[in-house]
């Protein structure tokens, strides 16, 4: 027999999920992010120097989320394939500015199927400004079948005016079992590896 120890299992779902298009120079943005969709007051940014307190994003250029200037509500959303009847951790860094003075206490972290239905939805609150925070959100397809996929979109959402920061945005398929299992060899076999690809990849 052999005893196998089973982590959760890191996938790579999304395209760009560091939002490195391009290297912009500091404190320089574009209303576009590369395989996200970019509506109202929303892009890519390469932070300042002034802006946290400590950089913990990852290489150059951030995501932002605004709402509070001339332009409309910002959002970003981007497309995923996840499999039916199997629960997701997804992961990302966030950060509201120092430098900026706009203020605000929320955000929507939201998951919408192809019928543009609401099938997930949290608001996450705003402590410490300049300060990156990890952040998880677990979520469970519906369906009855793992071997089956559907597309989702993830979306972020400032909730009033302000500007939020995002990085490093990752999922993870969470392993309901305990983290030891034992498995005979012939059942090895039967162990398979998906493959997760952006929508239209």
């Amino acid at each position: 027999m052999l005893e196998l120890i089973v982590p959760a299992v890191i996938l790579t779902g999304f395209n760009n999920p560091s939002f490195e298009q391009s290297v912009l120079a500091t404190d320089v943005w574009v209303y576009n992010a590369r395989d996200w969709q970019v509506s109202g007051d929303a892009g890519v940014w390469a932070p300042n120097e002034i802006a946290y307190i400590s950089r913990e994003y990852d290489r150059n250029n951030v995501g932002f989320v605004q709402t509070g200037w001339a332009m409309p509500q910002g959002t970003l959303s981007t497309w995923i394939k996840l499999d039916d009847a199997t629960t997701y951790r997804f992961g990302y860094l966030s950060a509201t500015r120092l430098d900026n003075p706009l203020l605000f206490d929320s955000y929507n972290f939201n998951i919408y199927d192809t019928n543009n239905a609401l099938v997930y939805g949290q608001t996450r609150y705003i402590n410490d400004r300049g300060v990156w925070a990890q952040q998880y959100h677990t979520f469970a397809t519906s369906g009855t079948n793992a071997s089956l996929y559907r597309d989702y979109r993830v979306e972020f959402l400032v909730n009033n005016t302000g500007q939020l920061n995002i990085d490093m945005v990752t999922v993870t398929e969470v392993i309901p079992s305990p983290g030891t299992i034992v498995l005979g060899m012939g059942a090895l076999a039967l162990i398979r590896r998906k493959r997760y690809g952006v929508h239209g990849f």
